[in-house]
């Protein structure tokens, strides 16, 4: 059932909403602006386009952070920081927002502009909130609060705290959540508070909701109705109805729930609110089929469904799926609620498959919490044991207490320090477990790597050579013949050069030097690049699990540098010193984008390689230009073995 949409975060305490109109004559005049004006309204457009097109918002917010950058103003680097943030934080790039608004929170910091570091601070709020990272949303939403009560600012330091009370709500600490919000509504009382008090009043509601205290939040949802209605704010007006009408249902009084659900969806018909109208719709139906005016309700289910259905709204369709198959069998209509049974099933297994894949990632954590919780719980039993203990024993002699009170700081201190003994083995252990599946990852990549190579050079191979032979005898008495004699002599050569790249001969009979210098040989013998290679204290050889992950990674980097870096020169270095095997891969191109650097798919791939061995791949701009690759492998840890 949808909830009432009045306490959502305020992530802009201050908004202008200028319409498209504003925006044609921003996009008209932007041609022709150079420097500070040019900034400023780059970082309008965005704003403008933030509701209707976030990605070309982050695309103009992006530019004003670069124009500021090069005019090195820090107030405009700060302000285009804030507004590159915002466009991030749209399109979903919460931990860009984040360093973007602690850029903007640090410039604002020096220059002691009061009023941005409240704004900075108030954004970065909202995005830990999104994040799940309570902590620093509290740290945060205090500072912007701290601010303006300084300023005596009443509007904006409401708005913080409704936020403050929303993410204690969230936290699940309903005491903390009222109190705060009973306390912003009586600072804003008999002030012509507008919106503030509205959400706080409704913030207030969904709180007593929750906490079943259904009197009193009848009362807070008329009154929150009233003041939506009176600043037109329709669409909340609807979800107050909506959420009165839950309440009258859940008091038993069906008949007047049904009044408001009626209500919230004629309101949002007006707007034109889809998602109210799916929902409205659905809860309006249900109560029919309730009351037994199953065939009332018909109509409006398929309505809901039809909606869900356009606008992908999955949990609102199977919601009303199940509500249109009990009124189908109300009037029995079986054979259509079985054809929408059919369609349910369909649905909910299309929305578990995607959940599952959302739910695998995280099945680990969730693991951790909860079991960090039930040790947290039997914790806290042993410490109301032990303090009931301690107060006995106190009555009896005070000389006695103070042996106790110590005793149990030493079990205390004893169960504690095993405590974390216990968990830093079980984490060591799921960490273990992890190496080892992925080690016996690229183990079997590698041996199917050599599998192909092999079935590739002695079988498709010999084939293509006994083809040539063939071709070569009958070459002799038709010249027509001649042209595929060097068809074939290029396919086997191909086919030789594809199994050599997939497990070179080299690397398995002459060791990794070799090896690395022929496939250096083979891949950069390219017009315009020359490269180096030197390597020291190979003499022994390697086991063949290092020899292949270094060959591997050696192979990949000079792939990446031929690819992307435009260098005309690539060093590579190969030694064996002081126990570690270090490979150094340097070129003169243009270097790599760190962004790609940590998080491109290529280059976990290397750094998950380079984990197998126990070794560490760094990857840093060169002094001048290029990029340096630095891989150093312990030749202990088993690698030796």
């Amino acid at each position: 059932m949808r909830r009432a949409r009045l306490w959502v975060p305020a992530l802009f305490l201050v908004t202008d909403l200028c319409g498209q109109s504003a925006l044609d004559s921003l996009l008209r005049v932007l041609p022709s602006q150079r420097g500070e004006e040019r900034v400023r309204t780059l970082g309008n457009v965005a704003w403008e386009l933030g509701m209707s097109d976030p990605s070309k918002a982050l695309a103009y917010g992006d530019e004003a952070l670069r124009l500021a950058t090069g005019l090195g103003d820090s107030a405009i680097i700060a302000q285009a920081a804030n507004d590159a943030a915002i466009a991030e934080y749209k399109v979903g790039h919460l931990q860009r927002a984040v360093d973007l608004n602690l850029r903007a929170l640090r410039i604002r910091t020096v220059l002691k502009d009061t009023i941005g570091m409240a704004a900075s601070h108030n954004k970065l709020a909202v995005a830990y909130t999104d994040m799940m990272e309570f902590a620093p949303a509290l740290e945060h939403n205090y500072a912007a609060a701290s601010i303006f009560e300084s300023l005596h600012d009443v509007q904006h330091l409401a708005q913080v705290r409704g936020n403050i009370g929303h993410l204690y709500q969230q936290m699940g600490d309903l005491d903390r959540a009222e109190k705060v919000l009973r306390e912003t509504r009586n600072m804003l009382t008999g002030i012509d508070s507008g919106y503030a008090m509205a959400n706080v009043v409704g913030q207030l509601f969904q709180v007593l909701d929750e906490r079943d205290n259904i009197d009193s939040a009848m009362v807070l949802g008329l009154d929150a109705m009233r003041r939506f209605e009176r600043l037109g704010m329709m669409n909340e007006v609807a979800s107050v109805n909506n959420e009165i009408g839950r309440l009258y249902r859940k008091r038993g009084d069906t008949v007047t729930g049904l009044r408001y659900y009626q209500r919230a969806l004629d309101i949002a018909r007006e707007t034109g609110d889809l998602t109210g109208q799916a929902t409205y719709l659905m809860n309006v139906a249900n109560v029919l089929t309730g009351l037994g005016r199953a065939k009332e309700a018909l109509p409006m289910f398929e309505q809901s469904i039809g909606l869900s259905r356009k606008e992908g709204y999955a949990d609102q369709r199977m919601s009303a799926l199940e509500g249109y198959v009990k009124a189908l069998e109300q009037v029995g209509a079986i054979p259509q609620a079985l054809a929408r049974q059919k369609e349910l099933q369909s649905v909910r297994d299309s929305v578990y498959k995607a959940d599952r894949i959302a739910a695998l990632s995280d099945m680990q954590v969730k693991y951790e919490t909860e079991r960090t919780e039930k040790e947290l719980a039997q914790s806290r039993e042993q410490n109301l044991e032990q303090q009931a203990r301690i107060d006995r024993q106190r009555l009896l002699m005070g000389l006695i207490v103070a042996a106790v009170v110590l005793l149990a700081l030493i079990a205390w201190g004893l169960i504690s320090r095993q405590r974390a003994r216990s968990r830093a083995e079980r984490d060591a252990a799921v960490i273990a477990e992890r190496e080892q599946g992925l080690k016996a990852m690229v183990e079997s990549t590698d041996a199917e790597r050599q599998r192909i190579a092999s079935e590739l050079h002695d079988g498709v191979g010999q084939l293509l050579t006994g083809l040539k032979f063939r071709v070569e005898a009958a070459a002799s008495t038709d010249p027509a013949m001649k042209d595929l004699i060097s068809l074939a002599d290029d396919a086997g050569k191909e086919v030789r050069g594809i199994a050599h790249r997939m497990m070179p001969r080299a690397l398995g009979e002459l060791g990794l030097a070799p090896a690395i210098n022929d496939m250096l040989s083979r891949s950069l013998k390219l017009p315009g690049m020359h490269h180096t290679f030197e390597h020291f204290g190979l003499e022994e050889r390697l086991p063949a699990s290092v020899e292949t992950g270094v060959y591997r990674i050696a192979q990949e980097l000079v792939n990446n540098v031929i690819k992307h870096a435009q260098a005309r020169n690539v060093q590579v270095q190969l030694l064996r010193n002081k126990g570690h095997l270090v490979l150094i891969v340097e070129d003169d191109g243009i270097g790599i984008d760190p962004e790609r650097a940590r998080n491109g798919f290529g280059m976990r791939s290397l750094r998950d390689r380079a984990r197998v061995l126990h070794g560490m791949l760094d990857i840093i701009p060169g002094a001048d230009s290029g990029t340096i690759a630095t891989l150093r492998v312990p030749l202990t840890n088993g690698n030796l073995t």
